[in-house]
């Protein structure tokens, strides 16, 4: 039973992978299908964001109310909805709503995903280490998304519509979630009779009496500026930069995913042994030295590259970042989790959702914008600010928590 419920766990953050990542191509896929700018298209991450912002203040009290298993099957109901309204009425508007649904369901899988860790796992060393798992996978399942939607992508008719049927795909795995789910007995957990996260300022106000916290936060908020920054445009990137085929330009993005799932397992099992901060901190600048070398070393091409025999070395620098980035989130998120009370958790995993969705809208914007205005060669040179900015807030939190 212990393995059928970290399996299904596994399972609802593979299938919101595939979902939450496709921004990028659908950025891509919007440009050339329904003819949007780059300006247009750079708020796409918003509508999945924002109302997640929202959803998240009464997200934990509804979690804890009903049950986190009734919350996850009618997260994955409304998610069927959302993909069901794309080949039948494409345009970019649906693309919107489709994103707010997604971005709504998601918001209560969260709160009710990292709870569950606390309810399976007996102490801090397994928590860190289910949590990076599942993040882990998470990654793994933003690599398998990259594939299934470059599966669908007409490269010959690149207007084409084609590519919204993989949304019909998409319906049937929330179907088979549902199934899964179903079957899945959660320990028991104390519930709420009423709907306790309406007041939402207080509780803010009691988890933000720990000094760590908004470090933490802020650390969540930076670490996602720079990571959907980077994957939301990098589709876009590929196709205009490096000249590669739309399909192709998807499917490198696959490389970032797997780096960052790799990166997060491997992080997964060191963090068992050594203490989080310094392999973080060496990290980053890695990260840093990366995004400089992919401006300074970016190539010039006159023609499609419609293989991977035939990308440029140059294709995959800054997938690369996956592997040394993707760790931080996890692991800033599990010492959090784990330094708190389980009854404040549904409470912290709703300040978590606002925070990173905050900085995923953030970071799409930012490079977004500046990718019309400069162009995508020094794109993602901006992310150096938040980078050496996330150095100093981890610097700050490893001194907060050591007191």
């Amino acid at each position: 039973m212990q393995i059928y419920r970290q399996f299904s766990l596994v399972i609802l953050y593979v299938y919101y992978a595939i979902l939450l990542s496709s921004v990028g191509a659908v950025i891509s896929q919007s440009i050339l299908s329904f003819g949007v700018t780059k300006s247009a298209a750079s708020i796409l991450d918003g509508y999945k964001d924002i109302p997640a912002v929202i959803v998240s203040v009464f997200a934990a009290g509804i979690a804890l109310r009903f049950g986190y298993k009734k919350i996850i099957i009618g997260a994955l109901i409304t998610t069927i909805l959302a993909c069901i309204i794309m080949p039948l009425f494409p345009s970019f508007s649906t693309t919107k709503i489709m994103f707010i649904l997604v971005g709504i369901s998601f918001v209560f899988i969260k709160v009710s995903v990292y709870p569950c860790i606390g309810l399976i796992t007996n102490d801090k060393k397994q928590h860190a280490s289910l949590t990076s798992t599942v993040e882990g996978m998470f990654m793994f399942g933003v690599l398998i998304g990259a594939w299934v939607f470059a599966h669908f992508v007409d490269d010959i008719n690149q207007t084409s519509l084609h590519w919204l049927n993989v949304y019909w795909f998409l319906a049937g795995a929330s179907v088979f979630s549902i199934i899964i789910w179903l079957f899945n007995e959660l320990p028991n957990y104390e519930k709420s009779e009423k709907i306790v996260s309406v007041n939402f300022a207080s509780a803010t106000k009691e988890l933000l009496a720990y000094g760590f916290t908004i470090f933490f936060l802020l650390g969540a908020f930076l670490y996602v500026l720079v990571e959907q920054g980077i994957s939301a445009w990098l589709p876009t990137f590929n196709r205009e930069i490096l000249k590669l085929d739309p399909s192709l330009a998807i499917e490198i993005g696959s490389v970032m995913a797997a780096a960052s799932g790799f990166g997060r397992i491997l992080y997964g099992m060191i963090l068992r042994r050594f203490n989080w901060f310094l392999p973080i901190l060496g990290s980053l600048i890695i990260a840093m030295l990366l995004i400089i070398s992919s401006v300074i070393w970016t190539p010039h091409f006159n023609h499609n590259i419609s293989s991977w025999a035939h990308a440029p070395i140059q294709t995959y620098i800054i997938p690369a970042l996956g592997f040394f980035i993707a760790p931080i989130y996890p692991t800033l998120n599990s010492i959090i989790l784990s330094s708190l009370p389980e009854k404040q958790h549904a409470s912290m995993s709703a300040l978590i959702i606002a925070f990173s969705a905050t900085g995923s809208t953030a970071g799409s914007i930012i490079v977004g914008r500046v990718f019309g205005i400069i162009g995508g060669g020094g794109a993602f040179l901006v992310l150096l600010i938040p980078l050496a900015l996330l150095v100093i807030v981890l610097i700050k939190l490893n001194k907060a928590i050591k007191n």
